[in-house]
């Protein structure tokens, strides 16, 4: 395959759809997992631990570096969301397409809905630190 639009493009039944089904899931997952994947500091991030299923459904592997941990001990925040080159050309590219805007769109909803929250997810975090597990210390 030549990209990630080409594998989806082959996958699908036919043009339509891939813009109606295909594309959406992976705008979609991939807006969802920029989320997780930021707010978790989810290290690691390379594109052999990303994959996409036949539908466009957009997901990661390997979680063996959460909460801002990375390969080689380092400790280090993204400040910005872990989105390739690839993975946006893949929806069109930025500029003037309302596929990319769909999708920066539900990034935004999906971090205020996490803001509304956010309490929970905090309670949940301290339970899991507390929990004595190695990573999470």
């Amino acid at each position: 395959y030549a990209d990630i639009a080409d594998y989806m493009r082959k996958k699908a039944e036919n043009e339509k759809d891939f813009k109606e089904r295909v594309l959406l899931n992976y705008i979609y997952s991939c807006a969802g997992y920029c989320t997780a994947t930021y707010l978790l500091g989810i290290g690691d991030r390379h594109l052999e631990n990303l994959m996409i299923d036949k539908d466009g459904k957009f997901f990661h592997i390997d979680f063996g570096f959460i909460f801002g941990k990375e390969p080689g001990g380092k400790d280090r925040w993204a400040s910005k969301i872990r989105i390739s080159k690839s993975m946006v050309v893949a929806m069109g590219g930025k500029d003037n397409n309302p596929f990319y805007e769909l999708f920066e769109e539900n990034v935004v909803k999906s971090f205020l809905e996490l803001k509304k929250k956010k309490n929970y997810i905090m309670n949940l975090m301290y339970l899991m630190i507390h929990a004595g597990l190695g990573d999470l210390q």
